[in-house]
């Protein structure tokens, strides 16, 4: 298995997840259908929906401080 059973969780939320492949070397796979123009939702609500972006700037910032690859 690719992922781990807590990730399972977040990716049947958001299809987004996050895993360490190997030391100090951090994997996030984000959904990135909000930025598809036929994406008719994000025209009414452009904010972050599910939190996939607060998530995504929350581990970049985490692995920026403890000095992981991203």
């Amino acid at each position: 298995r690719w992922i781990t059973p807590e990730s399972v969780l977040v990716v049947q939320y958001r299809a987004s997840y996050v895993e360490y492949p190997s030391p100090g070397l951090k994997l996030i796979s984000i959904n990135s259908v909000y930025c598809s123009f036929v994406n008719f939702y994000i025209y009414i609500n452009q904010t972050d929906p599910d939190g996939t972006l607060t998530c995504l700037i929350s581990e970049l910032l985490d692995s920026e401080s403890k000095g992981e690859k991203v």
